[in-house]
Order: structure tokens, then sequence, then C-alpha cells
């Protein structure tokens, strides 16, 4: 039985979480806009879309609560 229940929270932080770029921590997104930090020690910062460094990021790629970044890259 726990051996099901691992495997049950194994499959919802797969199908609701995304990997830190840098660290691989899952990171979870409930609100707001696409600026994520991961926790310490990593506080990497990185857009939820695209997984870009924020930085990055501004008006000129579509502004915090959008990213055009991924879609020219899909082109």
């Amino acid at each position: 039985m726990k051996n099901s229940a691992e495997s049950e929270n194994m499959n919802w932080i797969f199908a609701n979480s995304k990997p830190c770029p840098k660290c691989k921590r899952p990171i979870e997104k409930n609100q707001g806009c696409m600026h994520m930090t991961c926790n310490p020690p990593c506080k990497y910062e990185f857009c939820w879309l695209c997984l870009g460094q924020w930085s990055d990021h501004g008006e000129r790629t579509g502004g915090f609560y959008a990213c055009n970044r991924y879609a020219l890259v899909k082109q």
C-alpha cells in the first residue's frame, strides 16, 4: 500500500510540476505571472512557459503574464 501511495504522489508531481532548469527540483505554479524563483539554495529565476532565464524576459517577449519565446522557438 505504501508503494502505491508513493507512486500516486510521483504521478501527481510529474503531472503538475516542471523541473527547475538549474537544479531539476520539481516546481509547482499555482498563480500569478510566469516569473518563477526556485527555493533555496538554488534561487534560480526563470520563465514558467519556456524555462528560460528570467533576465532575458520583458515586454519584448510578451510581458510578465505571457511568453512568446516559446512560440518563436517552435517556428
